[in-house]
């Protein structure tokens, strides 16, 4: 992966379960669309692994975050 700075991108942390009980975090970004006033936003990194709680897949989500903000994009997608 390329490694880039979140000061060039718009970035969000959501949490999804897709099983009922299992937990997955995912990294969201901007993509531009021409639209008044939506917010458009396309999964770009996601974890690999699910958490069983909603609280533990946040946190390895923003610890994810937390790598790509200092330059370590490749270690967004463990987790």
């Amino acid at each position: 992966m390329q490694k880039t700075s979140l000061n060039s991108r718009e970035i969000a942390l959501t949490v999804e379960e897709p099983v009922r009980g299992l937990f997955h975090w995912v990294l969201l970004e901007a993509c531009d669309v021409q639209t008044s006033d939506a917010l458009h936003y396309r999964p770009w990194h996601r974890a690999t692994e699910a958490q069983r709680s909603y609280s533990s897949a946040l946190a390895l989500g923003m610890a994810a975050l937390r790598r790509v903000a200092s330059g370590d994009d490749g270690a967004a997608a463990n987790g």
